[in-house]
């Protein structure tokens, strides 16, 4: 009894993944050990920098959430490979004349 309840929770599940991918959506997975974070917003770029805390090479995305001009917005900033232990800064100039705030919501990790 339990394991057909199961098994349709697990199919309900992957449906649900599959209409999300499919009708655009992207589906969050964390993956990896997290790097070592750190970010600001001097002026009006916001800065990124991650350093790799795994044995392994890899890639990052990192998502800010940027306050400006009375509103909120995610912005993606991706790096390249990163070689295992060392250090990549991330920036994004914000088209504005006001002053900016800035706040890391998630870091996504990508074996390479």
């Amino acid at each position: 009894m339990f394991d057909r309840v199961r098994a349709r929770a697990v199919a309900a599940g992957l449906a649900i993944a599959t209409t999300a991918l499919v009708s655009g959506c992207v589906v969050t997975v964390t993956s990896g050990e997290q790097p070592k974070t750190e970010v600001s917003c001097p002026g009006r770029v916001v800065v990124v920098t991650l350093t790799n805390t795994s044995a392994s090479d890899h890639r990052y995305t990192a998502t800010v959430d940027v306050g400006h001009d009375g509103m909120q917005e995610d912005f993606l900033l991706s790096s390249e490979l990163v070689r295992a232990g060392a250090t990549t800064e991330l920036r994004e100039k914000i088209l504005t004349e006001e002053p900016i705030t800035c706040r890391l919501k998630g870091v996504q990790t990508f074996p390479g």
